[in-house]
């Protein structure tokens, strides 16, 4: 068990400094994340319509699902104060957030597989989408 939550701590620091990353370059450092992770919506929505997707390679598609998925994350963090799961699949190792839905069960979303099932829908990819599917993975309305 130990080895596990090294791993959920170890994840959830590298998943703050990737979205750190992404608030430094966009050069919005003024907006508390910690409480008011929408206040950054526009600036990544500008962002993400913005790329030049065609000239991106694989290091920045893995940069680019990451930023995502951490931010994905982070709005799911405040609104519903998740904790993490880590479960191994024929993929490897997936890290989900695990909230208790309106319906009392708990339910689990994984971050970075919303933001790949986005990306198989459509490029550029749509954040606010994003966020309803993990809200409604999760069993709770989006805002």
């Amino acid at each position: 068990m130990p080895e596990k939550a090294d791993k959920l701590l170890a994840w959830d620091r590298e998943r703050r400094i990737v979205l750190d990353e992404l608030i430094r370059i966009l050069g919005v450092a003024d907006i508390d994340m910690d409480s008011r992770p929408e206040e950054f919506l526009p600036y990544l929505e500008r962002f993400v319509f913005d790329l030049d997707y065609q000239n991106m390679t694989d290091d920045d598609w893995l940069w680019f699902h990451n930023s995502l998925a951490s931010y994905v994350a982070q709005v799911l963090i405040v609104r519903y104060h998740p904790t993490w799961d880590l479960v191994t699949d024929e993929r490897g190792e997936n890290y989900l957030l695990v909230v208790r839905g309106r319906d009392g069960a708990d339910r689990a979303v994984s971050p970075m597989d919303v933001v790949h099932e986005d990306f198989e829908k459509s490029i550029p990819p749509d954040v606010m989408r994003m966020l309803a599917a993990a809200e409604f993975a999760i069993g709770v309305p989006w805002h």
